[in-house]
């Protein structure tokens, strides 16, 4: 970065030896070369080195994936997916463009110091009054904007966690939706999410209109107060001063007030993201050894042992979920949990799992762990890797898994129905060889005699040597169970054998009698025709037991879709969206969604005014010091002609300093001025009309995405995983939040206070196409029209650059679509790898893959990262050197 400090002092002292050089050849030409390399290095060095290093940061994230499986599970209760979404998509990325500016910390101060020393050479006071004005008003007013902006950040993150807390239960919970008809409420509770935080984006990017606005006027009102002071003390004006201020001013604006602020407001939200992740990282982790209280090895031959267990889900509550549980389970017995609906049947699994906090007594579990969870969790794979899921693959073991392994599975299973789902996730539990099977009512969503094939042939048959935890709902599987437990409101009412629960005169054995013959007679009505007359008087729990069983069987069943058909629509999608055609009215589009015509029309207005008064801020510098000149010249003239007598010589100097077409220096100062104040207002109005603009299209197009999703046909759903949509609602629309309006007025508003009007300024993932931005094409008639005006011979090499840096523009355009839509291409199966992980926590945990699934989650990353920004930044420092190459053309002409 060394380098970089030095070539920005160098450039305004290479601007000087221009003014200077004389002649076709020599001297001039040599210094011309210097001044096309000079912002070429210092372009490429910054943003190479910066990008470099902010990617390093952003690869981070693995380390966020790995720290969130050892987070415990009660934090993402109250945590939601939405939150860790929006930390990987907005506040993990802040680290990338925060890189870019950091190192403008230090140089920018430097390189202040170095041309303030310059500019006191060249000016004296003038020229330090002018450097101070804009470091004592300009730097602490934007210093301020950042502190607020960092401030409305943190509210802004707090509000987009409690909108995309809400859009994942909308995804995950969308069938129940629509089955209810919640689409309105739904809506209502998101849009309200949304107002709040469009509240906090709107103040700060007012911040950042205010911010952006005040760069416009920082280097011309530093060249306003040093040409004042220059003429208050004394002083003459002259073209190759003026020109050396005016480059020097650029430069030290372009080093105090664009990167250097702007490096302490990106610091600043990203010490907000950092706060929050550091927050998320630092919360209690999942550990056994302290979920669990162990007092000792258990028994010889026991498997399980419970002692007084007392246990609830968060340390917090005074509920507990589990109430003096005592259970003894010998080694290859098969133990069946039945109970009503919340009676703390898989509460009792996650405890042994270590999931859920002990608070009293012990529970300790002999040997290795395999788990069925409740909910069938599959993640987006082949069924092979589902079934094996990190385990050596063993194809004795494997030979009776389900036909067509290697069939690709979606996030949900979305090619598997609700039984194969079921099959795929027991068979992963079978797989596994452990000593102790925990089967979280793996078989109610298979049908009945699909579920009674899998009961006899795989958990009685196949694992009749291991032992068995089995949790059901379907009683007729119970009269092969060794012991049964009936749980009830987390305590267990009864324990015992088929036949000793049948032989007590408690409610149970005619409810456990009756769901029998009734599921029975399913099979084979006319053998237990006898028996289902025998009890006919069922309880009503047990009614409800059942008929919640046989509902749970239908709501999991789901339409199994075509692989092929699958497939076909996954590369069709994947296709259109890497090469897509962007319509030239895309832009035109997004900011009529957010005013009508009259209120674009007066915006466009105001850009026109602000062009106006940037020309005419700079026409005037050149009018006023060629005004000044020749007042000087005919002065001198009048002086020293040494022709006439000397009160002749007065009487014609005052004559020709007093002609018509001459104004006063006064007229000309307060003239500046006015022009300097008008710049001023126009621009802030500018800004903040823009943004409000910005921000109602923004919240137009959320809206509409919103109504879009829950109107939708939920095959879409089964479809397209549940990162992958998140990803729309957090990453694309942070991106349309700030980055997109950010950039739309940057670009518009480049100027000659950087080196090329046609750079893009970097941010994130956002193309902006600048042959539709209308203000381009202010800025280039504004220097057409002042070239023309000041030198017409200039205009044949601007219009050659510009025709050349137009045919590079549509080039780098096509290439930087392609580019930024397969890094965007691939950054969703980030999202969605994540999401799914933290779906199946305690499944992962209970394998022990925890290794598994970051070295899938690093895969994922580097693909997406994979795409660097190294060829779009050299693409854009091309057109930066033929940006330079006008200046340098100009002064050799």
């Amino acid at each position: 970065m060394t380098k970089r400090t030095r070539y920005w002092w160098l450039a305004p002292y290479v601007d000087k030896e221009l003014c200077y050089a004389v002649g076709p050849l020599g001297e001039g030409d040599f210094s011309a070369v210097h001044k096309l390399a000079f912002p070429s290095v210092g372009y490429l060095s910054r943003c190479l080195g910066g990008h470099k290093v902010g990617r390093r940061i952003v690869l981070g994230v693995a380390k966020f994936e790995e720290g969130s499986l050892r987070l415990s599970r009660d934090i993402f209760v109250g945590t939601g997916s939405g939150k860790i979404m929006n930390i990987i998509s907005s506040d993990l990325a802040r680290f990338d463009i925060v890189c870019y500016y950091m190192n403008s910390i230090w140089v920018s101060p430097l390189s202040v110091l170095i041309l303030l020393y310059l500019v006191w050479i060249e000016a004296g006071l003038a020229g330090g009054l002018g450097v101070l004005s804009v470091i004592l008003f300009l730097v602490p007013t934007q210093a301020y904007f950042c502190k607020r902006s960092s401030t409305y950040r943190r509210q802004t993150a707090l509000r987009t966690d409690a909108r995309l807390g809400l859009m994942n239960e909308v995804i995950t919970g969308m069938k129940i939706i629509k089955m209810y008809a919640w689409e309105k409420p739904y809506s209502k509770l998101i849009g309200n999410a949304r107002k709040a935080e469009i509240v906090e984006l709107r103040k700060m990017s007012y911040m950042r209109g205010m911010f952006m606005a005040l760069n416009i006027c920082s280097s011309r009102t530093a060249l306003c107060v040093t040409m004042i002071s220059t003429v208050l003390l004394g002083g003459m004006l002259s073209a190759d001063k003026v020109f050396v201020f005016a480059s020097y001013f650029n430069t030290i604006c372009l080093n105090m007030t664009a990167p250097f602020v702007r490096a302490f407001a990106e610091l600043a939200e990203a010490s907000v993201s950092l706060t929050r992740i550091e927050d998320f990282m630092t919360q209690e982790e999942f550990s056994k050894a302290k979920q669990t209280q162990d007092f000792g090895p258990p028994p010889i031959g026991t498997a399980v042992l419970i002692n007084k267990m007392v246990a609830r889900w968060k340390d917090s509550s005074t509920d507990n979920t589990l109430k003096d549980i005592c259970m003894r389970i010998k080694r290859g017995k098969l133990v069946a949990v039945i109970g009503p609906i919340g009676s703390g049947k898989s509460s009792l699994m996650e405890a042994m799992l270590g999931e859920l906090s002990v608070t009293s007594g012990s529970c300790v579990v002999n040997g290795k762990i395999s788990y069925a969870c409740q909910e069938p969790w599959v993640f987006g794979s082949t069924i092979r890797q589902n079934i094996v899921f990190g385990s050596t693959f063993n194809k004795t073991r494997y030979d009776e898994v389900l036909r067509r392994d290697l069939t690709l599975v979606g996030e949900r299973g979305s090619s598997l129905s609700g039984g194969q789902k079921a099959r795929v996730n027991l068979a992963r539990a079978v797989y596994n060889d452990a000593d102790v099977y925990l089967l979280d009512d793996p078989l109610s969503a298979v049908d009945t005699h699909v579920g009674k094939h899998l009961f006899d042939e795989c958990i009685n048959s196949y694992l009749k040597h291991k032992t068995r935890i089995l949790v059901t709902h379907q009683l007729q599987y119970l009269k092969d169970a060794d012991t049964i437990i009936i749980l009830n409101n987390g305590k267990i009412e009864l324990e015992g054998t088929f036949e000793e629960l049948m032989c007590s005169n408690i409610d149970y054995a005619r409810l456990l009698g009756v769901d029998e013959s009734l599921v029975v007679g399913e099979e084979s009505c006319e053998e237990d025709l006898g028996e289902i007359h025998q009890f006919r008087k069922v309880s009503r729990l047990m009614r409800e037991l059942s008929r919640m069983s046989i509902m749970s069987k239908l709501s999991n069943k789901s339409v199994l879709m075509e692989e092929e058909d699958l497939g076909i629509t996954q590369r069709r999608r994947r296709r259109s969206s890497i090469y897509p055609k962007v319509e030239r009215s895309l832009l035109l589009d997004y900011f009529r969604c957010g005013a009508n015509i009259t209120v674009l029309t007066i915006t466009a207005v105001l850009f026109f005014l602000t062009q106006a008064a940037c020309s005419g801020a700079d026409y005037w510098t050149s009018y006023w010091t060629a005004q000044e000149e020749t007042r000087h010249y005919h002065h001198f003239t009048n002086n020293y002609s040494g022709v006439e007598a000397n009160d002749s010589s007065l009487q014609e100097s005052n004559f020709i300093l007093e002609r018509d077409d001459l104004y006063s220096t006064e007229f000309c100062l307060y003239m500046y001025l006015g022009i300097i104040l008008v710049l001023f207002v126009v621009s802030i109005v500018r800004s903040l009309a823009f943004y409000e603009v910005c921000m109602h299209s923004s919240n137009n197009i959320h809206d509409a995405m919103v109504s879009s999703i829950l109107r939708t046909e939920i095959r879409f759903f089964d479809v397209n995983p549940s990162g992958r949509i998140l990803n729309r609602f957090s990453k694309d629309i942070a991106t349309t939040d700030e980055t997109l309006s950010k950039c739309c007025l940057d670009a518009m508003q480049r100027n000659k206070d950087e080196s090329n009007p046609f750079t893009q300024f970097y941010e994130s993932d956002v193309v902006i196409k600048f042959d539709n931005c209308p203000q381009m094409c202010l800025l280039l008639f504004g220097a057409f029209l002042l070239v023309l005006v000041v030198d017409y011979v200039f205009l044949a090499p601007a219009s050659l650059v510009v025709g050349v840096l137009y045919v590079l523009r549509r080039i780098y355009l096509r290439t930087s679509v392609i580019l930024r839509r397969l890094e965007a291409s691939c950054k969703s199966p980030v999202f969605t790898h994540l999401h799914s992980t933290l779906k199946g926590l305690s499944t992962i945990r209970a394998y022990g893959a925890e290794k598994v699934l970051t070295n899938e989650f690093d895969d994922h990353q580097r693909q997406g990262s994979a795409h660097h920004r190294s060829e779009v930044r050299g693409m854009t420092s091309h057109e930066a050197h033929f940006g330079t190459y006008a200046i340098t053309s100009e002064n050799c002409s």
